[in-house]
């Protein structure tokens, strides 16, 4: 049986998360296409009137995952990904997304093992 990790515990929920948000994109394009919808209608449509518009929704859930796994390596983000001003289209959110999931995917875990015993053990 093998010991939980913080590696375990976060780098493949974040994985999933961002491919949550890529199967979203595809439904979202695929239901444009079968209801003649154009794509930006539905991205700034909300179920409730105080809810987040889905591109900074789309920032957050990103951005949480980008963050959590440079930290988790003891290194700073990224820069250079669009803020959520720059989150027009659905190919912004699917190419930020896209760069998010690979840099979320190259963690180290050995590094991330190494980093959090560091910081636990302070």
């Amino acid at each position: 049986m093998s010991s939980f990790t913080f590696y375990n515990g976060t780098i493949p929920h974040a994985t999933a998360a961002m491919n949550t948000l890529i199967h979203l994109f595809d439904q979202i394009e695929a239901h444009a296409s079968r209801s003649s919808t154009p794509i930006n209608t539905l991205i700034s449509a909300r179920l409730v009137e105080d809810m987040f518009p889905f591109p900074l929704q789309v920032f957050i859930a990103s951005e949480m995952a980008l963050q959590m796994a440079a930290r988790l390596q003891g290194m700073e983000p990224p820069t250079g990904q669009p803020g959520p001003d720059g989150l027009k289209t659905l190919e912004d959110m699917r190419k930020r997304v896209n760069t998010v999931l690979e840099f979320v995917q190259s963690s180290d875990s050995t590094t991330i093992l190494s980093w959090s015993q560091l910081q636990t053990h302070r």
